[in-house]
């Protein structure tokens, strides 16, 4: 019944009584605006909106909005910049259809035709009323601050040792994200500045309408971009500064009133110092606190290692969007190509640290490109407001530093993939690119509609599936393997299969039945041939088979992708090497050792490395391993292996024994 009338929306003939009632649309217009609004300030609070949960919500609000937005409104942003955000939508699917990773990446098609299509629809909203714009900026702010009410417990209460607002995961104790907090300020914080000095200013409680106060507001969202440590969010903050300053003395110097801006700076800077000294010293109390000086000196426990690998990522990007130039190897595909060249024992990350490198390499140098004049154009777009006369500053002034430093950010921290984030980006460029529209184009609205039916329809039938791969992951954590496969079974046709069939593999390894599980990494290998963890799988399930050369063959390729991140794949190596090829492994062995010694230091030197998967008891396992095959330097590798396990076992003794946070 839906599906006909969704099909003749698109076409833009009458739907009659199709869904048993008539709608008007300009009632609809405010309960829209309202959604969209609540779902900003929902997945700002809600981890940011990190949650894959998150996209799927926005791509179907963004399907919604569309379809019950004005019958047959033209675009309300200039041709060019629509022919801009046409290519780039074109171009991610296109690289989606060639990716060599096709099991990741459809969330981020989704992401982007959403983002475009709420876009669209903010510019258009603005033209029908000009106070939208405010709404936006109200939502942000105030959802913001109450983000900052919450991080403020989270940081003194739990032992994370930097701010993160609620740009966290309560259920796993890696899941907590300062430099996505930091970067959501640097979002905020002009447009909570728009709010607090708007024109309507008479609207505000009478304690607000002081200097001093929206000072003291300003300095505790300051101070709380200042608890997150960000070194990165410090420096886009100061760019921050100098370009509002520099646009409002080059644009807007006879609209400020100029004597105000001492006291309320004077205010900020006092508040933000006092609560940075305050909520640090209550934190003191239940957990350590993260000394300033190290941080700034880099002395801290990561030392340089952030300024090192993200010079390595960056590098490592370059190279492989150099070898794929066009359409890059597909969304969501570096962290499987980058560990093909890896330098370093899980010097491994899921992006390049930077967002037109992110999608060179993944979506192709065309689609970066394209990305960056989006960036400009909405930026450019906003000067038209700055040189309008009027009595009052308007909010483009502020948009365009929110969007300029969100961009800074992003040259060396990726945090697009936040909703939280990225929704409140793109509806503030929407609005900055939003102008007049003197014609109506039917071909253009048929289009709009086309891309949110299609969003809609994929949306829904890999929702489904994304649910019921979710429930079997749950299903496999409780201990009940027959179940999850049950569960498994009913996403067979899903597009979108992430590690499903990974996961499939590895039950029906541990259940012995060798058979099946050899499909199940076949079909993974099939959506993604990159994947060093499948190939070591697959190695395994053939060593149990006794399928000792494709185990062999399948070790060789996993240890070719992956040798950095899984020494278990070296111990599986070497052990079918020992017996089948000792000329090899004679070649090899100081390559072995090499690796292991640095697997070795990696243990000593970094906690980190012991926290994540097995490594260690891998280490340890090799160490024997070679021990019997090399009886004359026995020694050498039980020491190396007594190190590993008793520094690693002080190591958990001494995480096991923190105190667990107030919160949870």
């Amino acid at each position: 019944m839906i599906l006909p009338c969704l099909v003749r929306k698109i076409l833009l003939v009458p739907t009659g009584d199709c869904l048993g009632y008539h709608l008007d649309v300009r009632n609809l217009k405010p309960t829209i605006e309202q959604i969209v609004l609540a779902f900003l300030a929902f997945v700002i609070v809600w981890k940011g909106g990190k949650a894959l949960d998150a996209v799927w919500l926005q791509a179907l609000l963004a399907g919604g909005v569309i379809f019950f937005s004005s019958k047959a409104k033209s675009p309300h942003v200039s041709g060019f910049f629509l022919a801009l955000l046409t290519a780039l939508l074109g171009w991610t699917v296109t690289s989606f259809i060639y990716s060599h990773t096709l099991n990741y990446g459809f969330d981020e098609v989704l992401q982007t035709a959403s983002l475009i299509l709420l876009l669209l629809w903010a510019a258009a909203r603005r033209q029908e009323d000009e106070r939208f714009a405010g709404h936006i900026a109200q939502t942000v702010s105030f959802a913001g601050l109450l983000a900052c009410g919450v991080g403020i417990a989270v940081y003194v209460l739990q032992p994370v040792s930097r701010f993160v607002g609620t740009f966290f995961d309560h259920r796993f104790h890696t899941d907590y994200w300062p430099n996505a907090w930091a970067e959501f300020v640097l979002l905020m914080w002009p447009l909570l500045l728009w709010v607090i000095f708007t024109r309507e200013e008479k609207k505000l409680p009478a304690i607000l309408r002081h200097d001093w106060m929206k000072g003291i507001i300003l300095g505790f969202v300051l101070a709380c971009l200042l608890l997150s440590y960000s070194r990165g969010g410090f420096i886009a903050l100061a760019g921050q500064f100098i370009l509002l300053g520099s646009l409002a003395i080059v644009f807007q110097r006879h609209r400020i009133r100029w004597k105000r801006i001492p006291v309320t700076f004077a205010s900020a800077v006092l508040t933000s110092v006092i609560l940075f000294a305050g909520i640090n010293s209550v934190r003191d109390r239940f957990h350590d606190v993260q000394s300033v000086v190290e941080k700034a000196t880099f002395s801290a426990d990561e030392g340089t290692s952030s300024v090192s690998e993200r010079k390595a990522f960056w590098q490592q990007a370059t190279a492989l969007a150099l070898e794929r130039p066009v359409f890059g190897w597909g969304p969501y595909s570096f962290r499987f190509l980058q560990t093909h060249i890896q330098e370093g024992v899980l010097q491994t990350s899921d992006h390049p640290h930077n967002v037109f490198l992110k999608y060179a390499s993944e979506r192709g140098i065309p689609a970066a490109i394209l990305l960056g004049i989006i960036f400009l154009w909405s930026m450019l777009s906003g000067f038209r407001a700055l040189l309008r006369k009027g009595s009052t500053v308007p909010i483009e002034l502020f948009l365009i530093v929110s969007v300029a430093g969100v961009i800074a950010h992003n040259l060396i921290d990726y945090n697009l993939q936040f909703v939280g984030i990225a929704l409140p980006l793109w509806l503030g460029m929407g609005l900055l690119v939003s102008k007049p529209s003197a014609s109506r184009s039917t071909v253009l609205r048929r289009l709009e509609l086309l891309v949110a039916f299609v969003l809609l329809l994929f949306t829904f039938f890999e929702g489904a599936n994304l649910a019921m791969s979710s429930r079997a992951r749950r299903v496999e954590a409780n201990g009940q393997p027959l179940e999850s496969l049950r569960w498994y079974a009913l996403t067979d046709k899903s597009l979108f299969p992430r590690d499903a069939w990974l996961a499939r593999g590895a039950i029906l390894l541990s259940l012995n039945q060798l058979p099946q599980a050899e499909e199940a990494l076949d079909r993974s290998l099939g959506y993604n041939d990159q994947d060093g963890r499948a190939w070591r799988l697959l190695g395994d399930i053939y060593l149990r088979w006794n399928k000792r050369q494709d185990a062999l063959r399948a070790y060789e390729k996993a240890y070719d992708y992956a040798k950095y991140n899984d020494i278990g794949i070296t111990r599986g190596l070497i052990y079918l090497l020992r017996d089948q090829d000792a000329d090899e492994m004679r070649e090899r062995r100081h390559e072995f050792d090499m690796l292991l010694n640095e697997f070795g230091l990696a243990i000593l030197q970094n906690t980190h490395f012991i926290a994540l998967g097995r490594n260690v008891e891998d280490v340890v396992s090799l160490c024997d391993l070679l021990a019997e095959t090399y009886p004359a330097d026995a020694d050498a590798y039980r020491q190396l292996a007594r190190r590993s396990q008793t520094h690693a076992n002080q190591e958990r003794a001494k995480t096991a024994s923190r105190p667990r946070g107030i919160l949870w």
